[in-house]
């Protein structure tokens, strides 16, 4: 069977039907969804594109230039929505949003919830804090003991107290802080519609949470066409406890874009061994050309692979020697916090 090809996905993204397209990276997703926006842009359709990071957004802006698409973030949505009188429980969100910018709910703001266990009082301070940041991240309308996460100690005591903590948020009456995550769920309890688009593009997917995802979801009930983008292999908020909801995405048409533009037959080959480990892979990965060659080979000597998100943390953190530091794409390790990329 031939892999999908980014012009059947261009093909069925025209039809008004919506899709999930699990693309691995360097598969071309970006070109893709421009090709999709002009597409549509044709049929004189509207578009919303919808990026988790407020970093990514200018890039955005400056792809889908000409382009009828507006391009926002969750947390955009929902403070533009509260900015016009949105209310949850027949409270006004706003004032709650203004407090941001001064104090954010942390491990310290919840001592004063559990004074009074004094022998495990920093554990039940990090289980609330969990807790807490799982349902705001979650699906589900009610705190209960559904949303503690893994780890979570769902202690039948801890539970009044989670929902006291959470209603302390949602009153701004009251001084405890909210989180960057509190404006979105607020929002998505609120049922949002999306008037004047008649289509949805979530890039990122898998970073998404799935309060968002849950009302993507509800949209492509209600008729709106939605694309999916992700690549459950390309998650880099699972640190944040976000949970990838690329297999979750239901009631779609399914697509992958396995054929990476970045490397050839031979190093696929490598890449479906990994993948595949002691499962079934879900994806068979085809290299985009034949013509790569071997140029170094590393000698028996066995080496540590020790992966940090700039050169610095890597000379700082290593016991190894800088001898045995390999370096990426060319760029040799340095030893000041100045260079760090």
């Amino acid at each position: 069977m031939r892999p999908t090809l980014a012009t059947d996905i261009l093909t069925h993204a025209q039809t008004g039907r919506s899709l999930a397209l699990d693309a691995l990276a360097g598969a071309g997703t970006s070109f893709l969804q421009f090709k999709i926006a002009q597409a549509l842009n044709r049929q004189k359709k509207r578009g919303l594109y919808l990026i988790s990071k407020r970093a990514y957004k200018q890039k955005a802006q400056e792809e889908f230039r000409g382009l009828d698409v507006a391009v926002k973030t969750p947390y955009s949505l929902a403070r533009t929505w509260a900015s016009h009188g949105g209310q949850h429980a027949g409270v006004e969100v706003a004032p709650l949003i203004d407090t941001l910018g001064k104090s954010i709910l942390n491990f310290q703001a919840l001592a004063p919830y559990v004074s009074d266990i004094s022998f495990r009082q920093k554990k039940s301070q990090r289980n609330l804090l969990d807790w807490i940041e799982a349902y705001q991240r979650s699906d589900r309308k009610e705190l209960d003991t559904d949303t503690c996460p893994a780890g979570c100690d769902a202690e039948t005591e801890l539970l009044p107290r989670a929902k006291q903590v959470w209603a302390d948020m949602i009153d701004p009456k009251k001084p405890t802080p909210i989180q960057y995550d509190t404006p979105i769920k607020l929002w998505a309890l609120s049922q949002p519609t999306f008037e004047g688009y008649d289509y949805i593009m979530l890039d990122q997917a898998q970073d998404s949470t799935e309060a968002v995802i849950a009302v993507l979801l509800d949209q492509v009930r209600q008729g709106i066409q939605v694309l999916f983008f992700g690549d459950r292999f390309q998650q880099i908020n699972f640190w944040q406890g976000v949970t990838n909801v690329m297999s979750s995405i239901s009631n779609v048409d399914r697509f992958t874009l396995t054929t990476p533009r970045r490397f050839g037959a031979k190093i696929a080959s490598v890449c479906n061994a990994i993948l595949q480990g002691p499962t079934e892979s879900i994806y068979t990965i085809t290299g985009s050309h034949d013509d790569e060659k071997v140029l170094t080979k590393l000698n028996n000597e066995r080496f540590n692979v020790v992966l940090h998100k700039t050169n610095y943390e890597i000379l700082r953190t290593s016991e190894l020697p800088r001898s045995k530091l390999r370096s990426i794409k060319g760029i040799r390790p340095r030893t000041d916090s100045s260079n760090q990329e």
